[in-house]
């Protein structure tokens, strides 16, 4: 038992220590946070995306098999970063200094909590063991079964679903039965390090857009301690790792095109890449983000985007599962099968207009229940009115591209129970109770972020902005822009 709790964290700091490679060989510098938040998120997403390829080419997943890839994948890493690859300039400014000693000790207080929150996340997840339906059965049971049978086959058989969800979390989770067997489980920790990360990373935003360490301490604090939020750091469900990843890529998105900064936009691609090799719908709610994000700087006057750095990581890395993913994904019921009934429906009248309207619904109900999300609606919907007068895209561009991608991805996880309404039957009710709520973690977490950030300056100071449209035009050295 002790070697396999020993073993569980070697692993862990395996995926943190090639995580932290990565970040800093994307960033160009030695942004602690963006370290620390990024590492296990990036590093795991990234060797089991790897050990993906690798089994689909028909090599056989073992232990040995997995130091290999990891240690490729390092080794690259670390030469890279000593060639200065890729020698791109950076405008990112990690933070603020703290505006005064009362922002000082509010951070103090602010981390020590959330490292407290964290630990008992962390201690209640191990607790709890894979003891819910969807964490056993979708997640848990696939990992086991492909370190069992060395293969990502194996994910057809075992588990639930087959293979029409992305492999990402299984494949994650089988390195734990790999070395050492999970006993305890330790890859239970892996959701609360996503819990962490999505802390860390929104903070992170805020303090580099100039928002006072009060306000962003507190707002981290409140984001993670929304009890639904909390508990699927403890649970073992995908839907967390998702929001962590797309939350994340989408406020680098930002940072990347607010700023013309490449290195910026490359960490959001990954991140992107990753969201959609965690779930199956995360490719919609990535194509959102993108069109949003994209079209909120055009209106604000960035009329040509080098878009290479941003889009390629999210192609490569998603385009892969969906290659292999394809069939099952189009036959399943609540895939293609749901789409292709929507196709026959609509020309003959059958809009489902009560399933539509029992969407929102459910969500205004779900908002007043404090038990479930908090105070987030009511606190959010305050903080928007009091400053409705910042949502304009060219005097404040990131305000006017968070709120049209809460817009647009709130939008889709509307469209996606939409469209399985067409699949489900009878049962779409029941489905909606039980899921929607999860769906809904990117779009309430981007609304959190998008209040806060309304009360930081249009322009943040100091940060080397490129803010004329001119320097977005491309150079020689850009590539291709579009």
């Amino acid at each position: 038992m002790v070697l396999s709790a020993g073993l569980g964290v070697l692993v862990i700091a395996a995926f943190a220590t090639l995580g932290a490679l990565v970040v800093r060989l994307i960033l160009g510098t030695r942004d602690g946070l963006a370290i620390l938040g990024l590492s296990v998120p990036i590093g795991g997403g990234l060797m089991s995306w790897s050990l993906f390829l690798v089994s689909w080419a028909g090599v056989q997943l073992t232990a040995l098999t997995s130091i290999l890839v990891w240690v490729l994948l390092v080794g690259a890493c670390v030469g890279l970063i000593r060639l200065g690859w890729p020698n791109v300039e950076t405008h990112f400014r990690v933070w603020a200094a703290d505006q005064s000693p009362w922002d000082h000790r509010v951070r103090r207080v602010g981390w020590i909590s959330f490292t407290l929150l964290i630990g008992l996340a962390m201690f209640l997840s191990v607790a709890h063991a894979y003891g819910s339906w969807d964490a056993a059965a979708g997640w848990a049971a696939k990992g086991y079964g492909i370190a069992k049978e060395g293969s990502v086959f194996a994910g057809e058989i075992w588990g639930a679903w087959a293979l029409t969800y992305p492999l990402n979390l299984p494949i994650q989770i089988a390195q734990f039965q790999l070395f050492g067997h999970d006993l305890v489980p330790l890859s239970k920790l892996l959701f609360p390090i996503y819990l962490a990360s999505l802390g860390m990373g929104i903070y992170h935003f805020w303090r580099s857009q100039d928002v006072s360490n009060t306000l962003a301490s507190l707002g981290m604090i409140f984001v993670i301690t929304v009890p639904h939020i909390y508990l699927h750091g403890t649970w073992g469900y995908a839907n967390l790792p998702l929001a962590a990843y797309l939350v994340q890529a989408t406020l680098w998105g930002m940072v990347g095109l607010g700023r013309g900064d490449r290195r910026a936009m490359l960490m959001s691609g990954l991140l992107l890449g990753l969201a959609g090799w965690t779930r199956a719908e995360a490719f919609t709610y990535c194509v959102a983000v993108v069109i949003a994000l994209g079209l909120s700087f055009w209106f604000a006057g960035r009329r040509r985007f080098n878009l290479m750095w941003w889009l390629i990581p999210f192609v490569i890395i998603t385009g892969a599962w969906l290659v292999f993913g394809w069939h099952a994904v189009s036959t399943d019921r609540l895939g293609g099968t749901a789409f292709k009934n929507l196709l026959a429906a609509w020309p003959v009248g059958e809009l489902h207009l009560r399933q539509l309207y029992l969407i929102p619904r459910l969500l205004y109900d779900r908002g007043l229940e404090i038990t479930r999300w908090g105070a987030l609606f009511q606190v959010t919907a305050i903080l928007v009115i009091l400053r409705l007068y910042t949502l304009r895209p060219r005097s404040n561009p990131y305000v006017f591209s968070a709120f049209s991608a809460t817009a647009l991805v709130s939008f889709v996880a509307v469209g996606l129970f939409y469209l399985q309404s067409y699949a489900l039957g009878s049962t779409f009710q029941q489905v909606l109770t039980e899921s929607f709520d999860r769906a809904f973690f990117p779009a309430a977490v981007l609304m959190v972020i998008t209040a806060v950030r309304m009360y930081a300056p249009a322009k943040p100071n100091g940060t080397a902005e490129k803010l004329e449209a001119s320097e977005f035009l491309p150079t020689a050295s850009q590539g291709p822009t579009f």
